[in-house]
């Protein structure tokens, strides 16, 4: 793998580092407001699952650059990995938006 390719892994792990670090401290926030614990739970879920996808999107964006870029079959198949993982995140995270939807709209 090329000193640019392992450059590039170490700004996603970054990305991926701030984007944890604001979910702790967004939770944190959280638990000090007056929200019920339900909705607590439903804002971090949210949070953490945009956070994830921003990082997500992010680092493929950044291996699909850098696949362009120097069209090492590594850095390609790092690409490949990285949008897999991303539309991966992207379908769940439908699947369970629609349930949500489906659950809201559902009288107790």
């Amino acid at each position: 793998m090329s000193t640019e390719t392992l450059s590039i892994i170490g700004t996603q792990i970054g990305a991926v580092v701030v984007a944890a670090i604001y979910a702790y401290n967004t939770k944190k926030a959280l638990i000090k407001a007056t929200l019920s614990n339900d909705k607590k739970m439903k804002v971090l879920h949210e949070l953490a699952n945009a956070r994830m996808g921003a990082a997500l999107k992010f680092g493929m964006m950044m291996a699909d650059l850098n696949a362009k870029r120097t069209k090492d079959p590594g850095d390609v198949a790092l690409a490949a990995e990285a949008r897999k993982m991303y539309e991966e995140h992207e379908r769940n995270q439908a699947i369970v938006d629609a349930a949500a939807d489906d659950a809201a709209e559902k009288p107790e």
